[in-house]
């Protein structure tokens, strides 16, 4: 599913991280008590595209942000009104991949048996 078909959301755990997206994004994009695909209710914001998401994600340690990432597919007409569904762990998954030195020792050895 490409990334067109998604609207993207963030989900701050923290006033600080709040007050950082309420300065980048429209007020407008603030959305209370949005459902998730269990039912729970979040208070998120809505991005205007994956890459504002990353950008958001890969200056979390340097502006202190903690937050979670939502998205949901946009159906025919543009209208996203479906429940929610936290895919934290797509942005996750590159940091760990990289941190981890078993996985690095793995790519390495990979990497000379390819050759």
């Amino acid at each position: 599913m490409s990334d067109e078909n998604l609207e993207w959301a963030v989900e701050p755990s923290n006033d600080h991280t709040n007050y950082c997206f309420s300065g980048e994004l429209p007020a407008e994009n603030a959305m209370r008590e949005v459902k998730d695909n269990k039912g729970k209710p979040h208070n998120i914001w809505l991005c205007p595209s994956r890459k504002k998401v990353q950008e958001f994600w890969d200056s979390r340690i340097s502006q202190d942000l903690n937050f979670r990432v939502y998205n949901r597919l946009i159906h025919a007409g543009g209208r996203s009104r479906g429940p929610i569904k936290d895919v934290t762990f797509l942005f996750e998954r590159k940091i760990l991949q990289k941190k981890n030195p078993e996985i690095q020792k793995v790519r390495e050895q990979l990497k000379s048996i390819t050759k």
